[in-house]
């Protein structure tokens, strides 16, 4: 399958993969469970995982509208959920053939 600029796959497929850096008060607040959830709500696959310096860095595929879907519900959690994300950095990388499920990773892993 040939691949258009930015990873994107041309044909059937249409999955698409961001890498994400979110900032701000993402660690220790619940905010990879949070991730993980949405992500299976939306029928995303990848990882999210604590960075050393504060940041959560994560890996996700889907339909471009999924990813979207996640990127904006990141930014804007639900009331009282303590998740503030004062950055989401994202940049397309290439698609994981195959891959399945959403997973909590761990640095250095």
């Amino acid at each position: 399958m040939d691949k258009a600029a930015g990873g994107r796959e041309q044909g059937g497929s249409g999955l698409v993969r961001e890498a994400m850096l979110a900032d701000g008060r993402v660690q220790g607040v619940g905010f990879r469970w949070y991730a993980r959830g949405l992500a299976g709500k939306l029928g995303l696959t990848g990882f999210v995982m604590n960075l050393p310096d504060g940041c959560v860095a994560m890996e996700v595929q889907g339909q471009p509208e999924g990813l979207e879907d996640f990127a904006y519900h990141l930014a804007h959690p639900p009331l009282g959920w303590p998740i503030r994300v004062a950055r989401l950095s994202r940049r397309q990388i290439c698609p994981v053939p195959g891959e399945r499920g959403f997973r909590i990773a761990r640095w250095g892993s």
